[in-house]
């Protein structure tokens, strides 16, 4: 089993900002991650988007169907994105909502009478989102030896193209497959991340992108924090000094279902299956009781049982899209010159989100889809039910 990781823990409270610009630096450097604490985002609103968010996903498919994604904004089904394309599976096994800036007028919408203060409840979070990253980013700044405000004075906050993405991983107790992943591995696009999950395991990373056999290790969930990454255009801007790691989720699967360990023989009508100590399952036995002479109990999975699954809510932070990302001064010398050319901010998200999913001008600017793309999509996963 890979190892779990302990990242360094950034107070956005804390008032010596320099303690903690250094803090971030080494997270940064060691890791592309970071847990942030006191982010000002409170509990509460936080749990309203994990329930508007399960209940959008347990709306009929034909319903979510309505709103499939446009412009970067609305609904990915399952099996719709494969990130990593090395991978001989369909796609990744989760489905997906993304909600982009509130001024463009350009996001897609539940009807209210469906999802009662769903819409409110996500502009909420956006801008509270977006105030928490603000600060950040200021820091992110003082650690690569610039002014607070040098993400300002670049551009790069005058339109930030940020997105919540509410992520659904469903789980399924059918797949065999070691290939399935909730997402499979890849790098984030933008400058930084923040990610907030239910608790349930499953993100992984890889420190090392390109040592093989590559090493995976988990990364808890703490209570109360973001978990933040940086990515590929941060990377670009540090000269890779910090890492946009890769990192995946993994597919929720049964073997992590409850149990109750009986430490005595009986007989059971209402068994469907049995998981031995180790995880192992044994298909579908009426009465069924299994043995493990380990522990000398009997472990017993109902029937009443529910697919695990899991939830996450990402919130990307990408550039305004006339923003150059370039080398720092602070990030290169003689010895090592920038590694990447400069580019607008624009021209390689849509680069990056045309080869995930196809679309071109995927932020609005020229809307024009793939010849019959939302068609044949839509077909598709009304056949898949």
């Amino acid at each position: 089993m890979p190892d779990a990781l302990q990242f360094p823990i950034i107070d956005l409270s804390f008032p010596d900002r320099f303690s903690i610009a250094n803090l971030i630096r080494q997270g940064c450097v060691d890791h592309g991650f970071f847990y942030l604490v006191n982010h000002g985002v409170d509990e509460e609103l936080i749990s309203k988007v994990f329930e508007q968010s399960s209940n959008f996903f347990s709306l009929p498919i034909e319903e979510k169907m309505k709103l499939v994604i446009k412009n970067h904004r609305g609904y990915t089904a399952l099996y719709a994105e494969k990130l990593d394309t090395t991978l001989t599976t369909e796609g990744d096994s989760k489905e997906s909502f993304y909600i982009g800036p509130l001024a463009d007028d350009l996001n897609q919408w539940p009807l209210e009478e469906d999802l009662p203060s769903w819409r409110s409840t996500m502009e909420t979070y956006h801008q509270k989102l977006l105030s928490a990253v603000t600060k950040l980013l200021s820091l992110i700044a003082l650690s690569l030896k610039l002014e607070e405000d040098f993400f300002e004075k670049v551009g790069a906050l005058i339109e930030p193209l940020a997105f919540i993405r509410l992520l659904h991983y469903p789980g399924d107790l059918n797949s065999s497959s070691e290939e399935i992943f909730g997402a499979s591995a890849h790098s984030d696009y933008g400058m930084v991340t923040l990610l907030v999950t239910d608790g349930v395991p499953g993100l992984q990373i890889c420190r090392e992108k390109s040592k093989q056999p590559q090493v995976w290790e988990d990364v808890p969930s703490m209570s109360g924090a973001f978990i933040v990454n940086i990515g590929d255009m941060m990377e670009r801007w540090t000269n890779g000094l910090f890492r946009s790691t890769l990192h995946r989720v993994l597919q929720p699967r049964q073997d992590r279902y409850s149990v109750t360990i009986h430490p005595f023989l009986f007989t059971c009508s209402v068994i469907s299956c049995v998981i031995c100590s180790w995880g192992r399952k044994i298909e579908m036995l009426s009465p069924v009781i299994a043995h493990c002479s380990f522990y000398h109990s009997f472990i017993v999975l109902k029937s009443s049982i529910t697919i695990m699954q899991m939830f996450q809510v990402a919130f990307f932070t990408n550039p305004s899209k006339d923003c150059i990302v370039e080398c720092l001064e602070s990030c290169c010398t003689e010895s090592c010159p920038p590694r990447f050319p400069p580019i607008k901010a624009i021209d390689y998200l849509e680069e990056r989100l045309r080869l995930t999913y196809g679309l071109y001008c995927y932020f609005g600017l020229e809307i024009a889809e793939l010849p019959s793309w939302r068609s044949t999509m839509e077909t598709y996963y009304q056949k898949v039910l």
